[in-house]
């Protein structure tokens, strides 16, 4: 079971509901995620910035 809900309006002006196919740029949003998970691993000391990846993830294929 999947739990499908949408909130808040897609076009203020026309007072427009969002809806489960309104498009959302997500632009550089992401790129604060992806910044802050590894950051917060470190901090946690679960991640060493200095270690390769391979010893991280086995399957990646260092050059």
């Amino acid at each position: 079971m999947v739990l499908s809900k949408t909130y808040g309006t897609a076009n203020l002006g026309y007072n427009i509901p969002n809806t489960n196919g309104t498009p959302f740029q997500f632009a550089s949003d992401t790129k604060l995620i992806a910044a802050t998970a590894p950051i917060t691993l470190v901090q946690e000391g679960k991640l060493d910035l200095q270690q390769k990846v391979r010893k991280v993830r086995a399957s990646v294929i260092e050059p």
